[in-house]
């Protein structure tokens, strides 16, 4: 299958493009979480290499991770005729009590494991979707990726989230506009026990939300068994109106007291006390 390039329309996209067809001159692999960042990579690697076998994608199989994000990477891979190859891989002991440096320690365990796979794949090089606008955010995960010399050619070519979506939606792929699902353990004020049981039901609690309308949000949750629901402003009336099923759907995840942050929706929210 042919896949089409876009257009090399400005000096990031050039850059990006020229990084790609470098990177397939060799067995490469990508961490391809199935976000909208690493779904581009994919496609502009397969689309710019010779072989498309010379494109691993991997996938860390973790208790943090979003279903959603795995059916998604498991979409694409079949649409480009790939294998998507699923590493398991355990973080939470790394970072049981949930400090501020959790990021980079989930992070460093889990680009390790896939290098293993990689290398053991016969892939020297692994990859990663880390775009233009990560490097100026709190990323405490960055470090690892420098420790471990993965590659990232968003970043390098300073492709912005906007651009991302922007590209994916030039060369037809549904991802463009799909929401940014962070890793569940953003959903745990630092310093809280990280538990498996009570991940896994936060998740759930999200889907059903999604399912019933809600665009985006996060369900945060605080010392004390207190969930703090983050949903657009425009979706605030909405939680209102349906506050008695929120209320039993929350409260079914073994949290207490359920709470609406009237502020909306935003990202890192359990940073801003950093």
């Amino acid at each position: 299958m042919s896949l089409a390039l876009p257009q090399a329309s400005n000096a990031p996209v050039r850059a990006l493009l020229d990084k790609c067809r470098a990177l397939t001159q060799a067995p490469c692999a990508l961490a391809f979480s199935g976000g909208t960042d690493s779904a581009l990579l994919l496609y502009l690697l397969v689309a710019c290499a010779q072989d498309k076998t010379q494109v691993l994608p991997l996938t860390a199989t973790t208790p943090l991770q979003s279903q959603s994000d795995l059916q998604a990477a498991q979409a694409l891979c079949a649409r480009l005729g790939l294998t998507l190859q699923q590493v398991p891989v355990n973080p939470l002991p790394k970072m049981a009590h949930n400090p501020p440096t959790r990021c980079y320690q989930c992070k460093h365990h889990l680009m390790q494991s896939l290098i293993t796979h990689a290398k053991a794949q016969g892939c020297q090089v692994l990859v990663d979707g880390t775009n233009g606008d990560d490097i100026h955010c709190y990323r405490p995960g960055l470090q690892a990726l420098q420790e471990l010399k993965v590659i990232s050619p968003l970043a390098q070519a300073q492709i912005t989230k906007a651009q991302v979506r922007a590209l994916l939606d030039e060369v037809g792929l549904q991802a463009f506009n799909r929401p940014s699902v962070p890793c569940l353990a953003t959903r745990f004020a630092y310093g809280m026990e990280l538990n498996a049981n009570l991940i896994a039901a936060v998740g759930k609690a999200e889907r059903q939300l999604q399912a019933w309308g809600f665009t985006q949000l996060r369900l945060r949750v605080h010392p004390g068994s207190v969930a703090r629901l983050e949903v657009p402003i425009a979706e605030l009336n909405a939680v209102l109106t349906h506050r008695l099923e929120i209320i039993a759907l929350i409260k079914a995840t073994g949290l207490n007291y359920v709470t609406l942050d009237v502020e909306g929706l935003r990202s890192g929210s359990m940073d801003e006390l950093l």
